[in-house]
């Protein structure tokens, strides 16, 4: 900066100065806006993952649940066929004799 020393000289150099500083202030002000936008995309693209695991893990969770019921479900098939089985050998052997 010069070193001016009338009134209308100080004054100009100030508005360039502040003009400078108002410029600087406009691209920080820009920066900080397309750094939000950025930062917004991210956390849009974050909470949309999100949304879809929280989706995947209730599928699983309803898979792994279904997966499960078929297990007792053929558990207690097994033990009915079972009990089926001991029925009539039961149902034999007690009119076996009778029929004999």
């Amino acid at each position: 900066m010069e070193d001016v020393s009338s009134r209308s000289g100080t004054k100009v150099l100030h508005n360039a100065f502040v003009q400078g500083l108002l410029l600087d202030l406009r691209d920080a002000v820009w920066n900080l806006k397309r750094e939000k936008a950025e930062l917004q995309h991210a956390v849009d693209d974050a909470v949309m993952q999100l949304n879809e695991q929280k989706k995947e893990a209730t599928t699983v969770k309803e898979l792994a649940e279904h997966l499960c019921n078929n297990a007792r479900l053929k558990k207690i098939e097994r033990e009915r066929r079972v009990l089926f089985m001991l029925c009539v050998a039961l149902a034999i052997v007690l009119l076996a004799p009778r029929v004999a």
